[in-house]
């Protein structure tokens, strides 16, 4: 495994972005723009599940578009960055948390399409909106922790 992702490390478009004074300052912005996408819109997408309501509107509709940009955002230019440090951040137990909650996210994000596609003219259950709304908040938080204590 570490000899694979040392060899990814020396791709020549992984090692001009290391050695670029613009390349990795402009794919670490990409990066935070789109968790930043990513985050806001679950946010919104959140806090409208938290309140008590009938159907939720198809306004609602856009945020997880936008989640859906950002994240994918956020996963190519996360992957870039990854690829720079490979076998740094392979053993970085802050990276591998981020994965973790990364991944838990993505499948909290997923229960929620699963829940309103079975039910496209019901509102789920307030308490299964509630669960799913406080667990994007907080894993998508962690996450973002998490990203932030890899340098420490």
């Amino acid at each position: 495994m570490m000899e694979w992702l040392a060899w990814l490390e020396q791709l020549p478009a992984i090692a001009a972005v290391r050695n670029s004074a613009t390349l990795y300052p402009l794919v670490l912005t990409s990066h935070i723009i789109g968790f930043a996408l990513l985050f806001g819109a679950t946010a919104v997408t959140s806090v409208r599940l938290l309140l008590p309501t009938a159907p939720l509107p198809t306004s609602l509709k856009l945020s997880a578009r936008l989640s859906l940009i950002g994240f994918v955002a956020a996963v190519f230019s996360g992957a870039v960055l990854f690829a720079v440090d490979a076998t740094d951040y392979a053993l970085n137990t802050a990276f591998q948390a981020k994965m973790i909650l990364i991944v838990l996210a993505a499948f909290n994000a997923l229960s929620y399409e699963l829940v309103a596609r079975s039910r496209p003219h019901q509102p789920a259950p307030p308490t299964l909106r509630k669960l799913i709304a406080i667990s994007a908040l907080a894993l998508w938080t962690g996450a973002i922790v998490a990203g932030r204590w890899i340098a420490y």
